[in-house]
């Protein structure tokens, strides 16, 4: 693949990218696509839920294409003491608002439509820099290879990097940013379905607040074979990669740059 000729570099095929990449590629837009894993979804972190509202304006009905776990009908918050608990528990009027998903599947099947779309995705690619000349960014360095464009969108995380080097954000404080950690426990999509009173396709999430996570949340969502469980507090987030794709630890999937990675 020729490196020349892209009008627009974008930088992580998570989320964001894929989708800044599609919406670009369909009105002709030169798009570059850069992965630094071995495909989108390889890297990740996710706590397991996603909310369709993006889905349905980039996609219409086609929406339903991807590869959804189960649409969240239940919600639940429960309040915890050392030797008490208080639950509230309801019903989504309209379960499609958000779903359970897999990354590794997820983001693989974004960046394939972005590729249908026309534009161009490399994998395995790692942006180190960006080609700056007079105080303007010009183009993206990967590594032995200096590629020009007429613009940059930084979609690698909340912490990125290259809106640093590019002067837009400063590095952020350790108060600032949230700590979560993840455990994916197997379960037969029935044991799932008996436990939270679910029907087929359907799935659950509750948060947890209180003692146990001094004042921090734990997240359970039900996916398809799997049961998730993420614990956030206000301090450290270590986040584990799903089912699909190599653990890792990076930064969380949505935050300044609307879900990045």
């Amino acid at each position: 693949m020729s490196l020349e000729g892209f009008e627009v570099a974008v930088v992580g095929a998570g989320p964001a990218g894929s989708a800044a990449a599609l919406t670009l590629a369909r009105e002709g837009v030169q798009v570059l696509l850069v992965e630094r894993g071995s495909f989108p979804g390889s890297k990740n972190v996710f706590g397991g839920r996603i909310y369709s509202y993006a889905l349905k304006r980039l996609f219409g009905e086609r929406w339903k294409e991807a590869p959804i776990e189960r649409f969240v009908r239940k919600e639940g918050i429960t309040f915890l003491k050392n030797d008490s608990a208080f639950s509230i528990e309801y019903e989504a009027t309209d379960p499609t608002l958000s779903f359970t998903a897999i990354r590794a599947k997820f983001d693989k099947w974004l960046g394939e439509q972005a590729e249908k779309a026309g534009a161009s995705l490399i994998n395995d690619a790692r942006v180190d820099d960006l080609l700056i000349d007079k105080g303007q960014v010009r183009g993206i360095v990967a590594g032995q290879d200096k590629i020009p464009t007429d613009a940059v969108i930084a979609c690698d995380g909340t912490t990125t990097g290259l809106a640093r080097k590019a002067g837009l954000v400063t590095m952020q404080e350790p108060q600032t940013i949230s700590m979560g950690m993840k455990d994916v426990i197997e379960l037969p999509s029935e044991t799932i379905e008996e436990r939270f009173g679910l029907d087929s396709g359907e799935g659950a999430a509750n948060v947890f607040v209180g003692s146990p996570t001094d004042g921090g949340k734990i997240e359970n969502s039900s996916e398809d074979q799997a049961f998730h469980q993420e614990r956030e507090d206000h301090r450290v987030r270590c986040p584990y990669d799903s089912r699909g794709g190599p653990k890792n630890v990076e930064t969380p999937l949505y935050g300044r740059n609307a879900g990045s990675r």
